[in-house]
């Protein structure tokens, strides 16, 4: 019996205009093995006091120069992408016919300034909501989805975990969890009611 659905948050309930690591990568010439991974563990396990600091933390992690240019760029790309963010059409209402019957939770690799925005109106929806920067935990580490599967008081095989990255989906599914990887809103639906029933969402 599904008892819980955990999201992921970013390409799967909302999303950016940009890319803010493929920006930075692509700015900086960045070409290293596994960038992505050691992006997140660059920026997205700790809390930054601001995102000068964090732009600073990137520079020095990747050999880069520590100019004010390089820093500005940064800082104006982050602004960019927070500011561009918008909750994805649909999502409120899968959200709201969801918690009727689940326990509802958002599990995401995230920066400190990339969240869920209030003007979204979907805390309240959920029961728990774990960012990377305050657990210390990166999807598809094992021990991210433990938790939130502890703090949800469930058993990995009574959720479903949806997530746009395949990777991520294939380590919740090694855990026991059901899971989907997200493709569009209408998809996304139809998948649930394979799991939930016809009336569910």
């Amino acid at each position: 019996m599904v008892k819980a659905i955990i999201f992921d948050l970013w390409n799967t309930l909302a999303a950016k205009q940009i890319s803010i690591s493929t920006a930075l990568r692509d700015h900086f010439c960045i070409n290293v093995p596994d960038y992505l991974p050691g992006y997140e563990k660059t920026m997205q396990l700790r809390k930054w006091e601001s995102i000068e600091d964090l732009a600073e933390n990137f520079l020095d992690s990747f050999a880069l120069p520590l100019s004010g240019a390089n820093i500005t760029f940064i800082t104006k790309t982050f602004n960019k992408g927070v500011e561009s963010a918008v909750l994805y059409a649909e999502a409120i209402e899968l959200l709201e016919d969801l918690s009727q019957t689940c326990k509802l939770a958002v599990l995401s690799n995230t920066t400190v300034f990339e969240v869920i925005k209030e003007r979204w109106g979907i805390t309240h929806l959920f029961d728990q909501i774990s960012y990377s920067w305050k657990t210390g935990f990166l999807k598809p580490e094992k021990q991210a989805f433990i938790s939130m599967c502890v703090r949800l008081g469930v058993k990995p095989e009574d959720c479903i975990f949806i997530d746009d990255t395949q990777m991520n989906v294939t380590a919740a599914k090694d855990l026991g969890m059901n899971a989907l990887q997200y493709k569009s809103m209408d998809q996304l639906r139809k998948d649930l009611r394979g799991f939930l029933g016809e009336d569910s969402c």
